[in-house]
C-alpha cells in the first residue's frame, strides 16, 4: 500500500502539538490542540506588539512611543509585553518528521523589511540560545536578510528547521520571538521622520510535513586520499550546522574534506540520549548538553623531513614554510620517497599500524565539580574517581600529576567505558598523549590541509591563535594570534566565532582546539635516567607519581609503575644539566626526535624554534614535556612551544587525550 502524509499548518500558535501516529506501516497523520490568531506587529511612532502568549492569556500589547533600538537594546525586551513565547511539542513512531517555523509579513505592512529586526531564540528553563538563522555575523537579522522558505505552498522566511527523530516521545522545543526597528531607520525627510506610524506584521507558522520539509544537513566529499575515519562502539560522526548553530549527526563519509580544510568529527554522549541519537537520521541536532567528549582524526600521512629544522620548510623563523605531507592508503609503511619522506611515527602504537587517531578536540577538562586553586590545588578533591570529558567553553581540569592524568584517562576505557558508551573490550585504546601524537597534530595543521593551508588567513595569521583567556576556558582564541591574556576574550572569542575558529589546527571549527595557549599540556614523554629507565621527577614530594629516578639519583617508590613503553616516549641526553636545544645533547636515541614537534622545528642551541615559540629540553631535573604554552606567553606559546617540568601538579598544567581503534 502506498504510504501517505499530510502536512500541518499552526499559524501563530497559543499551543502548539505535533503528534505522529502510525496506522500500520501504511499512513501517517497529524494533529494538533488549539490553533491561535494573534498577530505579531510592530507600528513605528507608536510601535505595537500583538503576541499570541504560550499560555493563551492574551491581550495585544502596546509600546508606545518607540523609535530605533540597538541589537544589545533588543536582545533585552522581556516580560508580556516584549516577547512572543510559543512551543512545540511533538511524538514520533516510527520515522522521523521534520518541521519548520515560518515568519510571514502580512501584505498590508508599510514598514521595509531593512529596517524591521527579527530574532528568534530557543528556551531551556531561564536559559535562552539564539537561533543563528536570525544572527548573522553577530549582528541580528533584519526581515529581508531572512532566507526564503523552500517548503511548497508556503510563502515567508525560514526561521528554524529541525528533524525530530523516530521514536521520540515527550519531544518539547520552546521560542521567543523579538521585534524591534533597527537602529538603521533613523533618516529623516524635511524635517520629519521617514518611518513615522508606518506598520510591520509577522504571523509565526509552524510546518510539518515528512516529505515536504528539507533539511539541509553540511556535507563534505573528500578527495585528499585520507583514510576514512576508524569509529569506536558509542562514537557519531558529525559536522557543524551553522544554521543552527550545533553540531549535528552526518554519514561518516560526508563528514570531511581535507583538501578544504575540514577535518573529520566524532562525539560521545552521555547515557540518557544515547540510543535516540545513534538510530536518528543525519541531519539530527546533537545537543551540547548531551556530549561529553569530542574528537578529531588525524589520517595516517608521510612528511618531508629533509626541510625541516634551520631551513623552516623553505620560510623563516618568524613565518614558517608548508610541512609537506601526502596522505598514505591502509597502513602503508613505504615513503613515496625515502629519501626525503618518513612516515609520521604517530600512527605506530607498540607493534600495530594505525590507519589515523583521534584526537582530543580540546583540553581534558572533567565531569566532576572540582576547581583548583592557587594554593590549594584540587582541596577536597577525590582525585582517584576523576571523569574527564572533552567539551568547548569549560574549565580545563589542572592540578593533578602525571600518573594522575594518566590513570584517570585509562580508566575511561577500563572502569567508566559506559559513560561514554565505548565497548567493554580491548577493540580500542585510550590513553594521554605522547609528543609523537602531538607532533602529528602540529605537523598536519601547518600543511596544505591545516591552518597554514587555510585560504582564509594570509602571513602571520597563519600560526594558530593562542588561548588567551585568563579563566583557564577551553577553546577560546585570542584577539591575535599571540595576543596578551585576557578574561573578557573568555566569552566573546568562543570556538565557534571566527577569532576562536583562529585558535584551531583548521582555521575552522572542524580543527583541534587549545594547542597554542591555555594551559600547559603535560605529555608522556620523558628523559632516560642512566640505565636507559624513565624518570619519575625532580624530588620525593614532586614528581610524577611514576616510580623511577630522581634529580638527586635517589628512586622514587611510593607511586606506580610505569605503563608498557607504547605508552610514553623516551629521550635520551648525553649531557643531564642541558635543556636547550642543541641536536647533539637532546633527542630520540640522542639525534632527531623525528615527528615529535621537537628538534625538527627548533633552532640549534636556541630558546626559541618556529614561529618563535619556546623551545626547551627535558632534562635531569625537569624530565618531563608539557606542550603549547599558556595564556600568559602570547609570543612564546603556540603549537610548537615546548618546555620541561619536574611532573608534579600545579594550576597550570593539563593534558591531552588520545583514542585509537586498536
Amino acid at each position: 500500500m502506498e504510504k501517505k502524509k499530510q502536512g500541518i499548518v499552526i499559524t501563530s500558535v497559543l499551543l502548539v502539538c505535533l503528534i505522529l501516529v502510525v496506522i500500520g506501516v501504511s499512513f501517517a497523520f497529524f494533529t494538533y490542540s488549539r490553533q491561535g490568531s494573534k498577530e505579531n506587529t510592530i507600528t513605528t511612532g507608536s510601535l505595537t506588539f500583538v503576541y499570541d502568549e504560550q499560555k493563551a492569556e492574551g491581550n495585544g500589547i502596546t509600546l508606545n512611543n518607540a523609535f530605533p533600538m540597538s541589537d544589545d537594546e533588543g536582545k533585552q525586551l522581556s516580560g508580556s509585553n516584549n516577547v512572543f513565547d510559543f512551543q512545540v511539542l511533538a511524538s514520533t513512531k516510527g520515522e522521523s518528521i521534520a518541521y519548520e517555523v515560518i515568519g510571514k509579513k502580512d501584505d498590508a505592512s508599510t514598514l521595509p523589511e531593512n529596517v524591521t529586526k527579527i530574532y528568534l531564540t530557543t528556551l531551556s528553563g531561564s536559559e535562552e540560545s539564539e537561533v543563528a538563522t536570525t544572527v548573522k555575523d553577530g549582528v541580528v537579522t533584519t526581515y529581508d536578510e531572512l532566507s526564503d522558505t523552500q517548503i511548497e505552498d508556503q510563502t515567508g522566511k525560514t526561521l528554524y528547521q529541525e528533524v525530530i527523530p523516530l521514536n521520540q516521545t515527550g519531544y518539547q522545543k520552546n521560542f521567543r520571538l523579538r521585534m524591534w526597528l533597527s537602529e538603521e531607520a533613523s533618516t529623516t525627510t524635511n524635517g520629519s521622520w521617514d518611518y513615522n506610524n508606518k506598520t510591520f506584521t509577522i504571523r509565526i507558522n509552524v510546518v510539518a510535513n515528512g516529505e515536504g520539509v528539507t533539511i539541509t544537513t553540511p556535507s563534505y566529499t573528500d578527495t585528499s586520499g585520507a583514510n576514512a575515519p576508524e569509529l569506536v562502539e558509542g562514537m557519531i560522526p558529525v559536522v557543524y550546522d551553522e544554521e543552527k548553530s550545533s553540531w549535528v549527526k552526518q554519514d561518516l563519509d560526508k563528514s570531511y574534506a581535507y583538501q578544504d580544510q575540514i577535518w573529520a568529527n566524532a562525539v560521545t554522549v552521555t547515557e540518557e540520549n544515547r540510543a535516540t541519537y545513534m538510530s536518528a537520521p543525519a541531519g539530527t541536532e546533537i545537543s551540547m548538553e548531551d556530549i561529553n567528549t569530542m574528537w578529531v582524526w588525524i589520517p595516517r600521512y608521510e612528511y618531508q623531513y629533509t626541510n625541516l629544522g634551520d631551513q623552516y620548510a623553505g620560510g623563516t623563523q618568524d613565518l614558517p614554510g608548508e610541512i609537506k605531507i601526502n596522505f598514505l592508503s591502509g597502513t602503508s609503511t613505504t615513503p613515496s620517497d625515502a629519501t626525503n619522506y618518513k612516515v609520521h611515527p604517530a600512527f605506530t602504537f607498540g607493534t600495530d599500524q594505525l590507519t589515523g587517531l583521534w584526537y582530543a578536540k580540546f583540553e581534558t577538562s572533567l565531569l566532576e565539580q572540582c576547581i583548583p586553586k592557587d594554593n590549594a590545588i584540587n582541596a577536597n578533591c577525590d582525585l582517584t574517581s576523576f571523569t574527564p570529558q572533552i567539551k568547548p567553553s569549560v574549565t580545563s581540569w589542572r592540578g593533578a600529576r602525571i600518573s594522575t592524568f594518566f590513570q584517570s584517562i585509562r580508566g575511561m576505557q577500563i572502569s567508566k567505558y559506559a559513560t561514554y558508551g565505548f565497548a567493554n573490550d580491548t577493540s580500542y585504546d585510550i590513553h594521554m598523549s605522547k609528543n609523537s601524537e602531538w607532533g602529528a597534530v602540529a605537523y598536519l595543521s601547518q600543511s596544505k590541509y591545516g591552518k597554514y593551508g587555510n585560504p582564509n588567513y594570509t602571513g602571520a595569521d597563519k600560526e594558530v591563535a593562542i588561548n588567551n583567556c585568563s579563566n583557564y576556558i577551553t577553546g577560546i582564541g585570542g584577539d591575535t594570534v599571540s595576543a596578551p591574556s585576557s578574561n573578557t576574550t573568555c566569552t566573546t572569542n568562543t570556538y565557534e566565532t571566527a577569532k576562536g575558529q583562529a585558535a584551531s589546527t583548521a582555521g575552522n571549527i572542524t580543527g583541534v582546539y587549545d594547542m597554542s595557549g591555555g594551559t600547559w599540556e603535560y605529555m608522556m614523554g620523558v628523559l632516560a635516567d642512566s640505565s636507559g629507565a624513565p624518570r619519575s621527577g625532580h624530588t620525593e614530594t614532586y614528581n610524577s607519581g611514576f616510580n623511577g629516578m630522581l634529580n638527586d639519583g635517589s628512586q622514587y617508590t611510593n607511586g606506580i609503575n610505569f605503563p608498557e613503553s607504547k605508552y610514553y616516549d623516551l629521550y635520551e641526553n648525553d649531557d643531564s644539566t642541558n635543556h636547550n636545544g642543541d641536536l647533539s645533547k637532546t633527542g630520540c636515541k640522542k639525534g632527531i626526535c623525528y615527528g615529535h614537534a621537537l628538534s625538527e622545528v627548533g633552532t640549534s642551541s636556541s630558546i626559541t624554534g618556529w614561529y618563535n615559540d619556546f623551545y626547551n629540553y627535558v632534562f635531569d631535573t625537569s624530565p618531563w614535556f608539557p606542550r603549547g604554552g599558556y595564556y600568559v606567553d602570547q609570543r612564546g606559546a603556540g603549537i610548537f612551544s615546548t618546555h620541561y617540568n619536574g611532573g608534579g601538579s600545579g594550576i597550570n598544567r593539563t593534558t591531552r587525550i588520545v583514542l585509537i581503534s586498536a
